[in-house]
């Protein structure tokens, strides 16, 4: 490809035609903060931010081309008007992506949808060359820029498409085209905006709008999921845990992770799954399930499994110096994944502090969604309660346990003129991620040191 080429391809118009078109670039990228010689640079405009404030810098970084949606100051390189620089960046990695001969997985859900991903990438590592999109990177922006990532060497192109709203997954399904699509489950993350389970459950549907002649593999214990019959644009495939060519056996579960029996009717291996919590183990048979689709032998995908390590503050789980045990599940937060680390610490006998803030995005729901987090707790016991936010204070009022507080500060400053535990047990932390739970770690050490 080469810059002349894009400029074609997005209908664009050159500022000023008297400067130069480079005969090569290095990369495209939206950010000027990352922005290395011979780049081309997008000038996105958010509501916080517009890149046209920044073609200066771009320039001065060594950037070749810039893309704009309004008339900016003249540069000494080329500057190329288009209409809508997000629809730009769309087109850009559209025809990108068709420079690439990549087979292509897409996966959404309302929880698990990033360890999903995740052990799908780790899975089909041990056979192909995979790009995967990377931390919050499933969104308008960060799928094309996974996509510019991509090069000849690359088989597999692994991407979780996010959403707030409809038509979102639709726009980037449409853009990445998946062989594969997956779809974890349906739940209540999100339902301020979409207003309904149904809603929501129509919103990931849109995962196989870009897809022709694919497979769309579900999560068969998904009630909603598991009433799908058929799609004009495929095949499906639903998955279970305990039913099929590969099956999961579950032996024993801690916080630590599952002992785990995998078979697939002619081999049978035992593993050690780092990832806590029995609804994990779904997307862990949606995984395996790819890589069966995928041809990657058995004691391949196996091994993937047991050298898998879960994702910083998605179920990771630490020592810390006293010998309590802390899981930080705080990158975010939705009714059900609260009732999964809730159930897995029902079923342990150690003494347990549990910390709790807002869920998010549940709109008018939000009482009745933190309401039943209260009685979900009720069930727990030898156990600690904080709830953290104005939304959890529902919570705290249902269940009747524990202490509630507005901010992370004014739990900090409690937590701080608290003696020294030298009780071991397990402190969970969860909440959305604006609620910033992660900040409270540094405490919960300093509390849990060694004198």
């Amino acid at each position: 490809m080469k810059p002349i080429d894009l400029i074609k391809k997005t209908n664009g118009i050159l500022q000023d035609t008297t400067v130069e078109i480079p005969s090569s670039f290095h990369r495209i990228v939206t950010d000027t903060r990352e922005i290395e010689k011979n780049d081309i640079f997008v000038a996105l405009k958010g509501t916080n931010f517009d890149g046209h404030n920044y073609i200066k810098e771009a320039e001065n970084k060594g950037a070749c081309m810039i893309f704009v949606e309004e008339k900016v100051e003249p540069l000494k390189i080329p500057i190329v008007k288009v209409k809508d620089t997000y629809q730009t960046l769309f087109d850009l990695a559209s025809y990108y992506l068709e420079q690439h001969s990549t087979f292509t997985v897409a996966i959404t859900g309302s929880v698990g949808k990033t360890t999903t991903k995740e052990l799908i990438s780790s899975i089909l590592s041990k056979k192909y060359q995979v790009l995967k999109s990377k931390g919050n990177k499933n969104n308008r922006i960060g799928i094309p820029q996974t996509i510019f990532e991509l090069n000849k060497k690359t088989d597999c192109l692994v991407v979780e498409l996010g959403m707030n709203h409809r038509h979102e997954i639709d726009q980037l399904s449409n853009l990445v085209k998946p062989n594969i699509a997956v779809i974890t489950n349906i739940g209540t993350a999100h339902i301020g905006y979409l207003k309904s389970l149904h809603n929501i459950y129509k919103a990931k549907m849109e995962i196989i709008s870009g897809m022709k002649g694919g497979m769309l593999i579900i999560n068969g214990h998904d009630t909603r999921l598991n009433k799908i019959k058929k799609i004009n644009c495929g095949n499906i495939k639903k998955v279970y845990r305990n039913k099929g060519n590969i099956q999961i056996e579950l032996i024993e579960q801690s916080v630590f992770g599952s002992k785990l029996s995998i078979t697939n009717g002619i081999n049978k291996k035992q593993i050690f799954f780092k990832v806590p919590g029995e609804a994990n183990l779904e997307n862990l048979a949606l995984s395996l399930s790819v890589g069966e689709l995928l041809d990657v032998p058995f004691e391949q995908m196996v091994e993937a499994v047991e050298e898998y390590e879960p994702l910083e503050q998605r179920l990771s789980v630490k020592s810390l110096p006293n010998g309590s045990i802390l899981i930080n599940d705080s990158y975010n937060a939705s009714y059900e994944s609260i009732k999964m680390d809730l159930d897995l610490l029902k079923q342990t006998k150690e003494h347990k502090i549990i910390i709790l803030a807002d869920i998010l995005e549940v709109g008018k729901k939000s009482k009745s969604i933190h309401q039943k987090v209260g009685m979900d707790i009720k069930k727990i016991e030898n156990a600690e309660f904080y709830f953290i936010g104005e939304e959890m204070k529902y919570a705290f009022k249902k269940c009747k346990k524990g202490m509630h507080f507005k901010t992370n500060q004014e739990w900090i400053s409690h937590w701080q003129n608290q003696k020294k535990s030298n009780e071991h047990g397990i402190i969970l932390l969860k909440g959305s991620r604006k609620m910033e739970l992660e900040t409270l770690i540094p405490y919960i050490y300093e509390n849990n040191s060694v004198e």
